[in-house]
């Protein structure tokens, strides 16, 4: 019952803005699955913007659509809302990235990006940290897989082992009874 519950107000609270907010910060700063999640958004709005350059949207335009896009309010608020304001001001696509904390969008990222704006082949070079952001999140699942595949075997030799306990001990109980 008090998981029924507590399913249902938790899917009661996301339907809220502040409780999507806050859910989907959640969803970047936890520990281990924060930084996976933060590269799978940087990956999909890079590929998005390479694709988007590519068919011809100018850098303002395509912001309005990444905005759409991106379906995390906390990302939405910490990348894309810095990277709009520097762009209506006239500023370059680095000063915005500038603005966007380290642990979003990393330096190398920014540099990328700012060469990419310096040199014209931004389309390019988000294609590139698309792939860059797309391997990292490769590595890091195969790391954390390798990490908890220990404890998986564990988790299974104990399941295993409870159900030989539970098979013998009555088996054991009526042996040992028919003996007296």
């Amino acid at each position: 019952g008090l998981l029924v519950w507590s399913w249902f107000w938790y899917g009661q609270y996301v339907k809220t803005e502040r409780g999507r907010y806050n859910v989907d910060r959640l969803k970047l700063t936890l520990p281990l699955a924060g930084t996976l999640n933060c590269k799978i958004l940087v990956a999909r709005m890079c590929n998005a913007w390479g694709a988007l350059f590519g068919s011809g949207y100018q850098i303002l335009g395509s912001i309005d659509v990444l905005d759409e896009f991106c379906n995390n309010l906390y990302f939405r608020e910490l990348v894309m809302v810095p990277l709009r304001k520097a762009l209506e001001r006239g500023a370059g696509l680095t000063v915005g990235c500038g603005d966007v904390p380290s642990h979003l969008l990393s330096p190398l990222a920014v540099s990328l990006i700012a060469v990419g704006e310096e040199t014209g082949q931004l389309e390019e070079m988000m294609w590139k940290l698309s792939r860059y952001y797309q391997e990292e999140v490769t590595h890091q699942m195969e790391a954390f897989l390798t990490l908890i595949e220990p404890l998986m075997v564990f988790a299974l030799g104990l399941m295993v082992g409870l159900v030989v306990l539970a098979v013998f001990l009555p088996l054991y109980s009526v042996v040992m009874h028919m003996g007296n």
